[in-house]
């Protein structure tokens, strides 16, 4: 067990093999907000998305094609920097 729980589900394959790619996994959270709600989070660790700004397009990038080949129009990308 890493510090880190998106690690940690990573490496626990707790996500769709369609729900991942070269730089990404998604994955549903825990406790979801609303259907559909799916995590979207790099599969090299960072410590928030301004840690490493080009993970962060690669992952964003994959959130948006994602969205778009599950048919999720209209969305939200939300990404975090801290708490």
């Amino acid at each position: 067990m890493t510090a880190c729980p998106f690690c940690d589900r990573i490496a626990a394959g707790d996500y769709a093999e369609k729900s991942r790619g070269m730089a990404a996994v998604a994955f549903p959270p825990l406790a979801p907000v609303t259907p559909g709600h799916l995590l979207v989070v790099p599969v090299v660790h960072v410590a928030d998305a301004l840690a490493n700004p080009c993970i962060t397009g690669d992952t964003m990038q994959f959130a948006a094609r994602l969205a778009c080949d599950l048919g999720l129009k209209p969305c939200n990308l939300i990404t975090s920097a801290g708490a």
